[in-house]
C-alpha cells in the first residue's frame, strides 16, 4: 500500500557554535526562529515559509557536500541577493539565471561550511 508523503517538515542541520549559527540565520538570512520544544541551548529552530529549519550543536561537527535551498518571491529576489551582499557575508558565487530552468540562484555558505542556495520562485511546491 502506498503512503502519500505530504512534503517536507523540516530540515535539519548541524553546526559547531548554536549562538553563531543563531547570528548568521537571523541577521544575514532574515530567519525567523520559533520556538523549539527541547531548550537544552543546543538547537534552534527557524521558519521556512511552511516548513522549519531545525539547527541543531553537533560536537563533533563537519559540513558536507550537501545543501538545501530557499525560495524567495521572484519579486524580491535581486533585493534578497543585495541584501545578503550587503550584511558583509561572501557569497561562494554571483546570482545569476539558469538557462535550464530559467530561475536565478545564488550560493553561500553559513559559518560551518552548510551550503545554502537562494532561488528566485517556488519549486516542486
Amino acid at each position: 500500500m502506498a503512503i502519500d508523503i505530504q512534503g517536507v517538515h523540516h530540515i535539519m542541520i548541524t553546526v559547531g557554535d548554536i549562538a553563531v549559527a543563531k547570528q548568521f540565520y537571523e541577521s544575514v538570512l532574515g530567519l525567523k526562529e520559533v520556538d523549539c520544544p527541547v531548550k537544552d541551548g543546543e538547537r534552534v529552530w527557524f521558519k521556512l515559509g511552511s516548513q522549519e529549519l531545525h539547527v541543531n550543536l553537533h560536537k563533533e561537527f563537519r559540513a558536507g557536500i550537501s545543501h538545501f535551498a530557499l525560495s524567495v518571491k521572484p519579486d524580491e529576489y535581486h533585493k534578497y541577493y543585495e541584501q545578503v551582499k550587503s550584511s558583509g557575508y561572501e557569497t561562494i558565487d554571483q546570482s545569476r539565471l539558469y538557462k535550464e530552468d530559467n530561475l536565478h540562484r545564488f550560493y553561500l555558505g553559513d559559518p560551518f561550511g552548510n551550503t545554502i542556495e537562494v532561488i528566485d520562485g517556488q519549486i516542486n511546491a
